[in-house]
């Protein structure tokens, strides 16, 4: 996969659908992000991560894994599966 596309000349083809909610790649650059994840043990011995923006704010958290592992695995899956998120409202 190209990191970035070229979609300034693009024009409406044979699968256009108007109304249909499309899901939308973000092309970002990894390393020049402020935004960190945080794992930690709990005193209960299970792990949990916080990803905190550049100014320190939570932005999302997750707990109760049973070992660091789970818990990097958890954080690994959220990178991978977040960029093609969609927005649902309830």
């Amino acid at each position: 996969m190209k990191k970035s596309y070229d979609f300034s000349k693009a024009q409406q083809g044979k699968f256009f659908r108007p109304g249909e909610v499309k899901e939308i790649r973000i092309s970002y650059k990894t390393g020049n992000s402020d935004s960190k994840f945080e794992v930690y043990k709990k005193k209960d011995g299970t792990f949990g991560y916080r990803l905190k923006s550049g100014n320190g704010e939570i932005l999302a958290r997750g707990s109760g894994y049973k070992s660091k592992a789970a818990c990097l695995n958890a954080i690994k899956s959220l990178r991978e599966n977040t960029i093609m998120a969609q927005t649902v409202d309830l």
